[in-house]
């Protein structure tokens, strides 16, 4: 009776100690400094600017981010969307110490971010036809996407740096 006391004793205490097996689903360090970096940006982001998450990029020296965006825009307020957006991830990115033993490069730039925000109605369907559908910053550049009329492909309408579009939005706030 001893013994099999003694064993239910220790078959209880070695089922409610800590497993010795991995997690399979724990982040290491790099993927969980990563992940405050995009919570961070994507929760300013909504709040400030009522850009909605949609998705992330990883990988080969780029991190981006994807949105929707449930209003009509012009040049200068898709201009302003992107400009603001990629700054903004920059700034988290680069004063975040916990990430950047993991970034290839340091300080992150324009050309290591990636923001892309599409475009819908307020009703969450895609604009019509002709309309602006999708923003890009990718590579340094941003650029401005409609749906052709007779493909319904997507068709680049305007194209610039990211440097251009800064100027220019510095431009119409001296004037």
């Amino acid at each position: 009776m001893r013994i099999f006391l003694t064993f239910i004793l220790m078959l209880s205490l070695t089922c409610c100690g800590k497993s010795n097996l991995p997690n399979p689903y724990a982040l290491s360090e790099k993927e969980a400094a990563v992940n405050r970096v995009f919570k961070k940006a994507f929760l300013q982001l909504k709040k400030e600017k009522e850009l909605y998450s949609f998705g992330l990029v990883r990988g080969q020296g780029v991190l981006g981010l994807a949105f929707r965006y449930y209003k009509t825009v012009d040049i200068d307020i898709a201009r302003e969307l992107l400009t603001y957006s990629t700054t903004l991830f920059l700034n988290i990115i680069n004063e975040s110490e916990d990430i950047r033993p993991y970034l290839k490069v340091y300080p992150f730039n324009p050309e290591n971010i990636e923001i892309e925000i599409y475009l819908q109605t307020s009703n969450g369907s895609e604009p019509k036809l002709g309309k602006w559908t999708l923003l890009e910053m990718r590579h340094g550049k941003l650029k401005y996407y409609v749906r052709n009329l007779k493909t319904e492909m997507l068709m680049t309408l305007y194209e610039e740096t990211f440097e251009e579009a800064v100027a220019k939005l510095n431009e119409k706030v001296a004037i």
